[in-house]
């Protein structure tokens, strides 16, 4: 047996589903948890954006706290990447909760068009469609203000959507150098500011947590209701 097939047997020929010694080493995959599905059933999404976001977090905070010489211009596309895939699923994720709010007021009534955008990967479509959820949302339930009413948060974040729409419309542009006609992405950029992204994202990330944490709120106070 040679080194490498040595190695190869001695991890467990996978690494999809090895038997790791530590808790470091393995890392469970909840969705196969029977009793985190029964919990979280309505929150995967939220589970995977998360996930994106705080692994961008991660290798933004090694270059601006290290202040790591390590090739920048490479790591950038997958940091972008991470943070625009977050912002897509989290808007999917208010899309999902806020439909369910819909339905348990309605009786399962509610128009189901939804499924369509939900596979979508346009961030302005997505967020226009989570911001009309929501504001239908409030007016089923009588709040007098909407959650999301165009104040300055939410301009701040529809600013952050749009310039992730102008650069990377189809989330293709940070995976891959060339487009589907072997033209070069990204030619409109010269620099990004990995702080001032960083920053941007997790204000983005207060407000998004802040629409789910109310969503989730209305849903229990709805299933109460209807029970």
């Amino acid at each position: 047996m040679t080194n490498k097939e040595d190695f190869y047997e001695k991890n467990n020929s996978s690494i999809f589903d090895p038997k790791g010694t530590n808790w470091i080493d393995d890392i469970e995959i909840l969705l196969n948890d029977k009793h985190f599905v029964k919990h979280y059933q309505d929150n995967f999404f939220s589970l995977y954006a998360s996930g994106y976001k705080d692994s961008a977090n991660i290798l933004c905070e090694h270059i601006i706290e290290k202040k790591r010489t390590l090739n920048r211009s490479g790591i950038v596309y997958p940091i972008i990447y991470l943070y625009r895939h977050y912002l897509e699923l989290q808007l999917k994720n208010l899309i999902l909760l806020s439909n369910k709010a819909i339905l348990l007021i309605n009786n399962n009534s509610f128009d189901d068009s939804y499924k369509k955008i939900i596979l979508s990967h346009n961030l302005i479509d997505l967020y226009d469609l989570c911001l009309k959820n929501l504001k239908n949302l409030s007016e089923e339930i009588g709040e007098e203000e909407s959650l999301i009413n165009e104040n300055e948060d939410f301009s701040m974040l529809k600013n952050i959507i749009k310039e992730f729409d102008k650069h990377d419309k189809l989330s293709e542009a940070f995976r891959y150098p060339v487009d589907k006609k072997n033209n070069f992405n990204l030619q409109k950029i010269n620099n990004i500011n990995i702080k001032k992204i960083y920053d941007m994202i997790n204000e983005g990330t207060k407000i998004l947590d802040g629409a789910e944490g109310w969503l989730d709120h209305q849903i229990s106070e709805i299933s109460k209701n209807h029970s």
